[in-house]
């Protein structure tokens, strides 16, 4: 049977996609035995930290950009933490950034690549935490940092604290 629907966005393919094994909206790769070393090697990197998120202790893990929580008191300040990464923006995504920029509508492609990214960092700022014996982190802030050749670097920081509800 066919693929006619992407499994990542969900929009219908085209056969041009299909031939091509990427769907255009999100970039999705369709047919993973093209993927080279680092890439499967970044797949299941992902797939790792996705397992790991589902643990209790990074799932209920408490987050904000400012300095506390209400009904909670912070009882340690274990240190600085943080997740960094560095992505491609990728021949197909800056054709599609370029149409959309042309016609002065959002890249999705690009929208996409961002929120993955900051799931990943935030992912890997949290494991960090919760290895520093922290259940919470305060004072989040991303920044964002364009390298030569189309690569965007993504880093998240924060302070990683116990806290305890308060009675």
């Amino acid at each position: 049977m066919e693929l006619t629907k992407c499994p990542e966005c969900g929009i219908t393919l085209t056969q041009e996609m299909i031939n091509a094994n990427m769907c255009w909206e999100c970039g999705k790769i369709l047919d993973e035995s093209l993927l080279d070393g680092d890439s499967l090697n970044e797949i299941s990197r992902q797939a790792e930290e996705q397992s790991l998120f589902d643990m209790p202790e990074i799932k209920n893990h408490k987050l904000t950009t400012g300095y506390n929580f209400e009904g909670y008191s912070i009882t340690n300040y274990l240190g600085l933490v943080s997740g960094e990464i560095v992505i491609g923006t990728g021949f197909l995504s800056d054709l599609k950034a370029s149409v959309a920029d042309l016609f002065g509508v959002e890249s999705k492609a690009y929208s996409y690549k961002l929120k993955d990214a900051k799931t990943i960092v935030l992912h890997e700022m949290i494991a960090e935490s919760v290895k520093n014996g922290g259940n919470a982190i305060i004072g989040i802030s991303y920044e964002y940092v364009v390298f030569s050749g189309n690569m965007i670097g993504i880093s998240v920081n924060g302070t990683s604290v116990k806290i305890e509800k308060m009675s």
